[in-house]
């Protein structure tokens, strides 16, 4: 969380993603630096038929945060899903995942760098082949 605090300055996030972030703390997770952080705004998408459309290929979470993306103009929507991400792109939304927060991260000099980053989500079980490791680690000049 302190990465995209410090990265974005600012999130904004529709309900259902909300719910998603408070649910997995009954999974155990420690959701207490997102909870009342006031760098986090919860919004509710306008154009609910736009959520509705989505909803036939992602999540409710998915569905809100395109929706909500697109009406607010955003620079980036933070997804990792595949299918969020090709629903995102269709509609002109350039989208970033976990990885390509580090790689802003790097570029914004936040962290000095990527590859222990790299090593670390490995060895916490994110799958990331060799071939996309080293391509992130060219672009930010570590090897």
């Amino acid at each position: 969380m302190e990465l995209l605090q410090k990265v974005f300055i600012e999130i904004t996030i529709p309900p259902a993603v909300h719910k998603e972030i408070i649910a997995i703390s009954n999974l155990g997770y420690d959701v207490k630096s997102y909870s009342g952080s006031p760098w986090i705004k919860i919004v509710k998408p306008k154009n609910e038929l736009g959520v509705s459309e989505l909803l036939h290929t992602v999540d409710i979470g998915e569905a809100q945060a395109i929706t909500l993306a697109k009406e607010l103009d955003a620079e980036y929507l933070l997804l990792d899903e595949r299918l969020g991400t090709y629903e995102a792109n269709k509609r002109s939304l350039k989208t970033v995942g976990l990885l390509g927060v580090i790689v802003i991260a790097k570029q914004k000099n936040i962290i000095s760098e990527v590859n222990p980053i790299l090593n670390r989500l490995r060895q916490k079980g994110f799958w990331m082949s060799q071939n996309l490791i080293n391509k992130i680690l060219i672009s930010v000049n570590e090897i």
